[in-house]
């Protein structure tokens, strides 16, 4: 799930309780950081730690890999993410499209 923001959360929140292996990433160091700020973000944080989500907050993505779909997910810093599917819930405003 790329995205921590009220979408992101949902559907990382939603597949985690399917039985999906989530792995939920985001630049802000915690989920909802925008909308809640960082005390309540963190206790986002946790709420999805302790339901099994693997979090990597504090990094981007810096390219998505795969041939015919993407297969993986590169984060800045160079920690590559396999991935069977992947949703974007990032706002396009931030960027820079309408």
């Amino acid at each position: 799930m790329i995205g921590a923001g009220w979408i992101g959360s949902e559907v990382a929140a939603s597949a985690r309780q399917m039985g999906a292996e989530v792995v939920l990433v985001d630049p802000a160091p915690v989920p909802l950081q925008r909308v809640l700020g960082d005390e309540i973000g963190a206790v986002f944080r946790q709420l999805h730690a302790d339901h099994g989500v693997q979090l990597r907050l504090g990094a981007g993505v810096a390219a998505l890999r795969g041939a015919d779909s993407i297969e993986a997910v590169v984060l800045e810093g160079g920690r590559v993410e396999p991935a069977d599917v992947v949703v974007a819930g990032v706002a396009l405003g931030g960027l820079g499209v309408p």
